[in-house]
């Protein structure tokens, strides 16, 4: 019964986190204005983005992808309501690439770093829509080396 109690208040707790980034970037960048239909979250945790997005009232359906690296939380984002898969990043993801408006891959590179070789060429491929875009935090010391 405690470790259920503990994934409640962690999926709370991550939420709470998430509620607020995402009320900034609907104000900074607009998001309100975006057409996101899927979105994937490379490094789910416990779904707290997919629920922000929800609890925001962002329209979309959200893939929570668990990395095999790191902690299973596949269990606490099903008794959410939320759906997700647990994957292995070094392997490519069994949809068309430009099925997503939307990569979040907040915290994936710091669990991922060791074995960046194997994760580096199938993130360049993951989105070639020239209305897409990139927004990335804290990577620039992963991708000075090595691109």
């Amino acid at each position: 019964m405690d470790a259920s109690i503990a994934k409640e208040e962690q999926f709370k707790a991550e939420s709470r986190y998430w509620d607020d980034i995402i009320e900034n970037y609907i104000r900074s960048y607009h998001w309100g204005n975006l057409k996101l239909r899927n979105v994937m979250d490379m490094k789910a945790g416990f779904g707290g983005f997919a629920a922000a997005l929800i609890d925001q009232q962002i329209d979309a359906w959200v893939m929570n992808v668990v990395p095999i690296s790191g902690p299973n939380t596949l269990p606490a984002i099903y008794d959410c309501g939320l759906i997700g898969v647990i994957h292995d990043w070094c392997e490519p993801f069994d949809t068309f690439p430009r099925t997503y408006d939307l990569l979040h891959a907040f915290g994936l590179f710091s669990i991922e770093q060791k074995r960046w070789v194997c994760i580096h060429p199938r993130l360049f491929v993951c989105d070639r829509r020239s209305s897409g875009n990139c927004k990335s935090h804290g990577m620039a010391d992963i991708v000075a080396l090595h691109s």
